[in-house]
């Protein structure tokens, strides 16, 4: 990558552009500190370019300034690592520019010798060798990453298509009603721990938004259950008044049915509700997800469904042995219901995140060759170009010698 010098808004010497009383005063000079806060590394060579025409048409403007002006961006270009093509910049400068006094000039060769062309060239070659270095550390990782993901997949993923045949019963029975209007809505959103996870956390963010529009007005309350850190994140700025409980380190230890019973427990105990929404992604394929809202009624809401002959309506035809009552029947299913759902969204979302990681973590291993061709390209070519400057120059002394 190339080390070039970009002028910031509001540096000393840009803020200086239109003051018409500039031609009066002299630019000040910068501490180290100021110059590394006016400098940043980018990979176009097209700013320091623009740099240049900024100087050339300030210099026409403020010939009087021409020294100061012109040492305080050579005083810049000093301080950053070199490559040979920013070395050209300032004897560009000085060529296209005739209103420049000798002093300047000598200046400018004075700067140039300093650095050394050699020197140069041997900053930038150590700088694309240390680039190939932490390219080729990352690219390890992202394979290693990749390779766990794939083994923890295998695991999850028998896990997940057992899951299923616990909430399909309930579905067959109860139904699933997103469009029931109620006051009260809680929105449990599942999301992970970690990231470097394609987009799964914010599609599940997005989703948990646009339903929370939905289900909100004057007279509803909509809260939310946040379940891993990254939706913490992405959600409690714009909701923070509207979170009611989150969970995080919830994927530290496998995932099994005990551990999601207890905490929709925790939930149902600290949450008010007339529908539950769980917001996940379904698993598909290793390469696509399904974003999915689950919906789950109070028993209260349950209840009246079923007097209204609505989504529920089929309940009156079953009967109840045991001596428990409707109430307390559609109660206890209700909870059961909940981890069920609960359950199985949890080991949904986990085999998608798990999935996503895989293949980002393969797309960045094959980026990260590509990059590393492209550095041991530029690499080969820098060195190559410096072995024949120097067999060029040995062979001229060579020859004034002999001649």
């Amino acid at each position: 990558m190339k080390r070039v010098v970009a002028l910031e808004k509001d540096s000393k010497i840009d803020s200086c552009k239109d003051d018409p009383d500039f031609s009066h005063r002299l630019v000040s000079n910068y501490t180290f500190d100021e110059v590394e806060a006016l400098t940043e590394e980018i990979e176009e060579e097209g700013q320091t370019l623009e740099e240049v025409r900024w100087i050339k048409e300030l210099l026409s403007h403020h010939q009087d300034e021409s020294d100061n002006i012109l040492f305080e961006s050579l005083r810049r270009l000093q301080l950053m690592e070199l490559t040979v093509d920013v070395l050209k910049v300032p004897f560009q400068v000085c060529r296209q520019i005739p209103e420049l006094s000798l002093s300047s000039g000598n200046y400018i060769a004075g700067v140039c010798n300093e650095l050394g062309l050699m020197g140069a060239r041997a900053a930038s070659t150590q700088a694309v060798r240390s680039r190939m270095k932490s390219v080729k550390n990352i690219q390890k990782i992202t394979k290693a990453m990749k390779m766990v993901a794939s083994s923890k997949l295998r695991g999850v993923q028998n896990k997940t298509i057992n899951s299923r045949g616990l909430w399909q019963p309930f579905t067959a029975l109860l139904g699933d009603a997103p469009s029931v209007d109620v006051k009260k809505n809680v929105i449990v959103v599942i999301t992970s721990d970690k990231g470097l996870c394609g987009g799964i956390n914010s599609t599940s963010a997005k989703v948990s938004k646009f339903l929370y529009k939905l289900t909100s007005g004057p007279e509803k309350d909509t809260k939310f259950v946040v379940l891993g850190d990254k939706g913490k994140v992405l959600l409690v700025r714009e909701f923070n008044n509207s979170i009611e409980l989150t969970v995080s380190g919830l994927q530290k230890l496998p995932l099994n049915y005990t551990q999601i019973s207890v905490l929709a427990d925790d939930i149902l105990k600290n949450v008010e509700y007339d529908a539950l929404r769980i917001v996940y992604n379904k698993f598909q394929s290793v390469m696509s997800f399904l974003p999915s809202v689950s919906t789950i009624l109070s028993p209260e809401t349950a209840e009246k469904e079923s007097e209204a002959g609505g989504i529920l309506g089929e309940l009156d035809s079953y009967e109840i042995e045991g001596g428990e009552t409707k109430a307390e029947i559609l109660q206890n299913l209700a909870e059961f219901q909940f981890s069920c759902l609960l359950y199985n969204a949890a080991m949904e979302n986990a085999c998608s995140e798990l999935g996503a990681r895989m293949s980002s973590m393969d797309n960045s291993s094959k980026n990260a060759g590509e990059m590393l061709d492209r550095l041991t390209l530029s690499y080969n070519r820098t060195r190559q170009a410096s072995i024949t400057t120097e067999l060029s120059e040995i062979i001229s002394g060579a020859a004034a010698l002999t001649g």
